[in-house]
């Protein structure tokens, strides 16, 4: 049987613990551990445009193409 957990904000000490149950109980441990991703320059400065207001509303796309071209 393989069962898939997911663990956030664990530290080294948890780890070490989860690994320890699982050596006593013979079964086997595959940790992957990943960083939490920051969101990009560019999507910041789109979300602090969004906030003050800096953006263009359309219904639809003929809308939003005509707004372009002006």
């Amino acid at each position: 049987m393989t069962i898939n957990l997911q663990l956030e904000n664990a530290n080294e000490d948890f780890i070490k613990a989860i690994k320890s149950m699982a050596k006593v109980a013979q079964v086997k441990v595959k940790i992957n551990q990943t960083q939490p991703k920051h969101p990009s320059k560019e999507l910041l400065k789109a979300i602090d445009e969004v906030r003050r207001g800096e953006v263009l509303e359309c219904k639809d796309i003929k809308e939003f193409k005509k707004a372009m071209e002006q």
